[in-house]
């Protein structure tokens, strides 16, 4: 069953327990606010504050995927983005924000989640 469930999170994925993570934008991450990430990919592994950015780390087993999100009318909101390896080679960015769903997806329904 979890293999079916990571299989469709690229589609739709489930975030801590009764929390529904929607598909990603089409377009990718950029332009998402602070607001909407959590409902993509669940919280960051990490935020730091490097004014006037902020930037939230995601890791998945096999890359990690940086946020670089800045001021605007809408709040914080997503200007860049990027992905790495684990040996910090590049890595696509929409590769690794799947991947980062599907485990979440994953430990979700391990959790229970709906």
């Amino acid at each position: 069953m979890l293999t079916m469930l990571a299989a469709c999170a690229d589609d739709f994925a489930l975030s801590p327990p009764g929390i529904v993570l929607v598909p990603l934008p089409e377009g990718g991450l950029k332009g998402a606010t602070a607001a909407q990430l959590p409902t993509y990919l669940g919280e960051p592994s990490l935020k730091r504050s490097e004014p006037p950015a902020e930037i939230w780390q995601y890791a998945a087993r096999d890359c990690l995927l940086f946020l670089f999100l800045y001021r605007e009318d809408a709040g914080m909101t997503v200007r860049h983005w990027d992905a790495r390896d684990r040996r910090r080679r590049p890595y696509a960015p929409e590769v690794c924000a799947r991947r980062i769903a599907a485990e979440a997806a994953a430990k979700a329904a391990a959790k229970g989640g709906v």
